[in-house]
């Protein structure tokens, strides 16, 4: 699963939570945003909670309900960190060995 969509489902909590209605086009530009901007936050641990206080202010989404996901998203996001190093490294090694 995209980082994006981790924090897609995020964020639409954080809507709901907080009563903020969102359109099916307003929902998918917001997809759309967080899939692109989350592009190189795996592989620096703690930036999704930055992407996703940017985009919640950019939709008006209150950031207060931020609290809640701090601790799962912690999880997730070492998670990602470890997968991105991985094939970060993974595909450094194969570049090696086909270079050589």
């Amino acid at each position: 699963m995209l980082t994006g969509d981790n924090q897609s489902v995020a964020i639409l909590f954080l809507a709901q939570i907080s009563g903020v209605g969102l359109s099916p086009a307003e929902t998918l530009l917001l997809v759309g945003t967080l899939v692109a901007s989350s592009i190189g936050a795996p592989g620096t641990p703690g930036v999704s909670i930055a992407i996703l206080a940017s985009v919640a202010a950019g939709f008006g989404i209150p950031a207060t309900g931020l609290v809640i996901i701090l601790g799962v998203d912690r999880l997730l996001d070492m998670s990602r960190t470890v997968v991105n190093v991985t094939g970060d490294i993974t595909a450094a090694v194969i570049m090696k060995n086909t270079l050589t």
